[in-house]
């Protein structure tokens, strides 16, 4: 395993270091890829520094799948926030932007009272931006782990929104890989029959 090289020796001047890249430009936080991720001991990742996740990053753009953030809070434990800004300009969904976004607030605002794990930070629209911020904490092992944990609490919400929206089998097709149809389309289907239960 890789191990994170930390250095913050003067206040305000820091350096986030993974097997010789710099990924850190303000020493506050990171934007790292995945797969450089998945070779780093959990136990060098510093407290409390912001680390984007990414699929890939070159000069010429970062890549992001999913938009999500972790700060390391504890031994094994790490604040996790996705935050999502997207414009109207250039959103092609099915439905208009506004519903989707509004929708998906909805099931975690409604996920955050019957369940409890996740919790609604921030969501503004302006008319041209749509904001949505929401949190979890996790405890993890491993980066492993918390990176599955990460893209499955993701994936529930993206899964439960399209079905809230009435299309839960639009985006089989789509799936890559077995356990994205699992998180996404599955597992909203049955915690939306388990709320209804407990009506």
């Amino acid at each position: 395993m890789s191990q994170v090289e930390f250095y913050d020796e003067v206040a305000g001047l820091a350096s986030f270091v993974i097997e010789g890249e710099e990924y850190s430009e303000d020493g506050e936080s990171a934007v790292v890829p995945v797969a450089v991720l998945k070779r780093t001991d959990i136990a060098s990742i510093p407290y409390n520094f912001d680390i984007e996740i990414c699929e890939s990053q070159s000069d010429a753009a970062v890549v992001i799948k999913i938009p999500a953030h972790f700060k390391r809070i504890g031994e094994k434990k790490f604040h996790v926030w996705y935050e999502e800004l997207i414009t109207r300009k250039y959103w092609d969904g099915v439905v208009g932007l506004r519903l989707f976004m509004e929708t998906k607030k909805g099931i975690i605002e409604e996920r955050s009272r019957e369940i409890g794990d996740i919790l609604l930070d921030y969501y503004d629209d302006d008319g041209a931006y749509i904001c949505l911020k929401y949190c979890t904490n996790i405890i993890a092992d491993s980066i492993d782990n918390l990176l599955m944990d990460i893209e499955q609490l993701y994936g529930e919400i993206e899964g439960a929104t399209d079905i809230a929206l009435g299309s839960p089998f639009q985006q089989i097709d789509d799936c890559e890989k077995e356990s994205e149809f699992t998180i996404k389309i599955l597992l909203p289907l049955f915690k939306v029959r388990i709320c209804e239960c407990k009506v």
